[in-house]
């Protein structure tokens, strides 16, 4: 819809406020210095307002001018409202990731704390009557669960990132086939980052070194890298088949796991200010790189 009419000088210096020009107060009055006001719509909808001062050299805005600001005044209009909607998604997408590791932890602790037990209890139960495979299996659905409760409510995490990230690779490397080894490389530290960016490093740590082991038929999964007080630089690497360019670079599909691994990990990274770069070479292998800058004063020591 078209915009409405732009006022004139005359009506803008109507609205100063002269009698207390100082006022800083959030009221429809403009500042004496106001020469001329751009409404911002989007539709029927005013998301902002341009003011604009002094005018070299008379002061004075012609009309021929106009035309001009409206359609800028209608570009910037819709600038924020996709910046606006952008931001809503974020936030929407982190409630879904708190959501998503609420239930992370509600599970694992029912597991850990009920099904566990009760499984350490059936033990006691278990004597020399019962068959030998029933033992073993009574075994391996225990180890089973607790991988599966290390990686649902990483304990571990809550003794820092390097700790967390250590214990996730002694995890992976409980249930790995015997071919494939992953090789932890990290130098021991104690720095802390934050809640919300120690889980999610460790959540695309997680996401990088699964999507290794299961796609990447590689022999060696290497993690290593840099942790300090003002910066996170982590890799993943591996010397697996790799992947085509046409396929690391085209869209997620809802039946390709490994893409929307991916995509959850580039949007985990996005949501604490990370990069994340994927490299991969066909027969060579994958390279997944983290990057993370902490802004001022976050660290906590």
């Amino acid at each position: 819809m078209p915009l409405p009419a732009l006022p004139t000088e005359a009506e803008l210096l109507a609205l100063r406020t002269p009698d207390n020009p100082e006022d800083e107060c959030d009221t429809p009055r403009l500042r004496p210095w106001v020469r001329l006001l751009v409404p911002l719509r989007l539709q029927d909808r005013q998301v902002g307002v341009w003011l604009l001062g002094r005018r070299d050299p008379d002061n004075l805005y012609a009309r021929q001018e106009l035309p001009m600001l409206r359609a800028l005044a209608a570009q910037t209009a819709a600038a924020l409202a996709n910046f606006a909607q952008t931001e809503r998604l974020q936030a929407v997408y982190e409630a879904n990731i708190d959501r998503n590791e609420e239930e992370r932890r509600w599970l694992g602790h029912e597991l850990h704390d009920v099904t566990l037990s009760q499984l350490g209890v059936m033990s006691m139960y278990l004597d020399g009557a019962v068959p030998e495979q029933l033992l073993a299996l009574h075994g391996e659905i225990t180890r089973h669960l607790r991988q599966i409760v290390a990686g649902l409510r990483p304990i571990m995490l809550e003794y820092g990132l390097w700790t967390g990230l250590n214990q996730l690779v002694d995890d992976l490397m409980e249930r790995l086939p015997h071919e494939t080894e992953i090789l932890f490389d990290l130098p021991q530290v104690s720095w802390r980052y934050g809640e919300k960016v120690e889980l999610a490093v460790f959540r695309i740590l997680q996401l990088a070194i699964e999507n290794a082991l299961r796609h990447s038929q590689a022999e060696l999964v290497r993690v290593y890298g840099q942790l300090s007080a003002q910066q996170i630089e982590l890799i993943v690497e591996d010397n697996g088949v790799g992947i085509p360019p046409e396929k690391l670079q085209a869209k997620p599909r809802a039946d390709s796991e490994y893409h929307f691994g991916l995509e959850m990990m580039k949007e985990r990274a996005a949501l604490i200010g990370a990069r994340l770069h994927i490299a991969s070479t066909v027969g060579e292998g994958t390279r997944v790189t983290l990057s993370w800058q902490a802004p001022p004063h976050v660290v906590d020591e």
